[in-house]
């Protein structure tokens, strides 16, 4: 009988450290997410589920589930599970907050990239088997980022570090709109802003 039930596939990293501290586990081995029903149905006896923020954990899903006395949501929020019957179920809540923070904020700058540099354009444009040399006019140059102005909605823990990649990575100039002032981005020369400014 297993201990956890994971709802969706794992890396197998993860899945060593349940085996090293011999835990039995139950995982669903798909890469799709599970309805309510197949998650009700594979927690009756579990002390501990892995789930993902596209999986509902609410209290119907607790009820279900009486020996549970760990979630751990593979998400930085937690918005999918339903905190108050956890609490009344006496049943301890864990997420995964900032480790897609430089990640997300990375994909972010790879996007400014791509759209200063036209990529997707260029990549179209060499596919389709129309480039034919170096040409100092060709209509995929593109612009700089650096020296450029950068603005950013929100100085959260994402918005942070794209400003922090954009000031030290490429001379860039941030203004940003949030609620509160950054002083570490102040500190770099970056400036709070009104939104309709920005």
């Amino acid at each position: 009988m297993a201990d956890v039930f994971i709802s969706r596939k794992i890396f197998n990293e993860a899945l060593e450290v349940l085996k090293k501290d011999k835990i039995e586990f139950l995982m669903n081995e798909s890469d799709e997410h599970i309805s309510k029903q197949q998650l009700i149905k594979n927690i009756g006896d579990v002390r501990g589920l892995i789930c993902f923020l596209t999986d509902t954990v609410d209290d119907e899903v607790m009820e279900a589930a009486p020996k549970l006395k760990v979630i751990s949501n593979v998400a930085a929020g937690f918005d999918n599970i339903d905190i108050t019957s956890a609490k009344r179920h006496g049943i301890i809540v864990t997420n995964t907050p900032g480790v897609l923070t430089d990640t997300t904020a990375e994909l972010a700058f790879a996007l400014m990239i791509s759209a200063a540099r036209r990529l997707v354009e260029a990549d179209k444009f060499v596919r389709e088997k129309r480039y034919r040399g170096w040409e100092l006019m060709q209509p995929h140059l593109g612009i700089d980022l650096r020296g450029k102005v950068l603005g950013v909605v929100g100085i959260g823990r994402v918005g942070l570090s794209l400003a922090r990649s954009a000031l030290l990575g490429f001379n860039m100039r941030i203004i940003y709109y949030d609620e509160l002032q950054c002083k570490e981005i102040d500190a770099l020369g970056g400036r709070l802003v009104k939104f309709d400014e920005l």
